[in-house]
């Protein structure tokens, strides 16, 4: 006997057949509960669709015995709620009219004195018509005859879906064009174009598979575009005498997807004539070519295809130019600019240059003659004086001393 036990604990379920009495024996090791999980013996993954039932069944080997059993979804353990189709037995688990939430990995637990054990997971895939994917653009704005693209996407298993579409729950109204979208199954494009006003609505678009066509279809919005918002806040910088500078904050509707532009008109202040426009991409230019000391109007405000928005009014005015003195029969005007007082200046200072070396030459030239009119003078004297002296010098060959100083005297130098 004690041979046969030994066996048996070398093999963990085995059954020991006695000859004589034809007794069975079974033992199994102790140890946490072995499981096993697996669907439904009538049941197949790949058939497995929407609103049908579907049960668990989970196989336990323990010793001792389990004292708990317990299901698990996704790792989260799962409780009986019978208005949810979840209902739980020791070995087993209904779910009752699945949908695609029902999708995911599913395990089976048990505990016994030894410890807990947990069985492999079996993922459920269930099949299902199209449902609209959340999230998607639902809202466009379009113009009389400017084709507006619409986007309808879907999720579905299986994932070969054909799609209809109609306007306002009939047959569409404007013009439709179906566009195909190479490498999917699950989107559908269609370019739609309204031709008269009753043509904005609601377009509808379902998704059919082998499973069915999807309940509730996706509903898009067209609804007619309208004109942008003003602009704000507009300011002028940098004036100048003949320019100056226009800044604006665009309001951009993010509903509308309209492209925007901007203009700007400028015109004279009392007489309202239009002196200027432009055309721009953003509320921003550079305004040159004015009159000084003018005061102007400027209008700014943005377009799109249905039309202007209302204008932002400016008004701005140019610097005057800087004062100089003009005589005018017996007034004064002043008005001038920086670049005549600097010529101005320039000629006056030249003006001195030449005075005051025609002074200096002036100068040299009346020294020179003085001097030689005083040579001059000095020898016509001198020349007198000695024959004055020659005759009386002659007469007693001799000159007195007062005479000589006297000669002296008129000699230079």
């Amino acid at each position: 006997m004690e041979q046969l036990f030994s066996n048996c604990l070398e093999n963990t379920a085995h059954e020991v057949r006695f000859p004589p009495t034809k007794m069975v024996l079974t033992y199994s090791l102790i140890d946490v509960p072995q499981l096993n999980l697996r669907l439904g013996s009538k049941l197949r993954h790949s058939n497995i669709v929407e609103d049908m039932d579907v049960y668990f069944e989970c196989n336990i080997r323990a010793n001792p015995w389990v004292t708990e059993t317990g299901w698990r979804f996704e790792g989260l353990d799962l409780h009986n709620n019978a208005s949810a189709g979840i209902v739980l037995s020791n070995q087993s688990l209904v779910l009752q009219k699945v949908n695609r939430s029902h999708r995911g990995r599913y395990s089976c637990t048990a505990i016994n004195n030894e410890g807990q054990g947990e069985s492999n997971h079996v993922y459920l895939r269930v099949q299902y018509s199209p449902i609209c994917r959340p999230d998607q653009e639902t809202t466009f704005t379009a113009v009389i005859n400017r084709p507006v693209q619409i986007q309808c996407e879907v999720e579905a298993d299986m994932d070969d879906v054909n799609f209809r579409w109609e306007f306002n729950g009939t047959s569409p109204g404007g013009d439709v064009q179906v566009i195909s979208v190479p490498g999917t199954t699950t989107k559908s494009v269609v370019n739609y174009t309204p031709r008269s006003e009753s043509d904005f609505g609601t377009v509808y678009c379902w998704g059919t598979n082998n499973v069915g066509t999807q309940s509730n279809p996706c509903a898009f919005f067209v609804i007619p575009a309208e004109p942008p918002s003003e602009v704000q806040n507009c300011s002028a910088a940098e004036e100048t005498e003949t320019s100056f500078k226009v800044f604006c904050n665009a309001s951009f509707d993010e509903s509308n997807d309209l492209e925007e532009h901007f203009y700007v008109e400028i015109r004279e202040l009392t007489t309202g004539e239009l002196l200027q426009n432009f055309s721009l991409n953003f509320p921003e230019v550079a305004v040159r070519g004015l009159d000084p000391g003018t005061w102007y109007s400027v209008s700014v405000f943005a377009t799109n295809e249905a039309g202007r928005s209302k204008p932002y009014l400016l008004e701005i005015h140019t610097l005057s130019r800087p004062a100089t003195t003009n005589i005018t029969g017996t007034g004064w005007n002043l008005e001038s600019s920086p670049l005549i007082f600097i010529i101005g200046a320039g000629a006056g200072g030249l003006l001195l240059v030449v005075i005051i070396i025609c002074c200096a030459l002036k100068y040299r030239l009346s020294r020179r003659k003085s001097k030689d009119s005083l040579s001059g003078q000095v020898n016509e004297k001198s020349a007198h004086n000695s024959e004055k002296s020659g005759d009386s010098c002659s007469e007693g060959c001799t000159c007195s001393t007062r005479e000589e100083e006297k000669i002296r005297e008129n000699i230079p130098g």
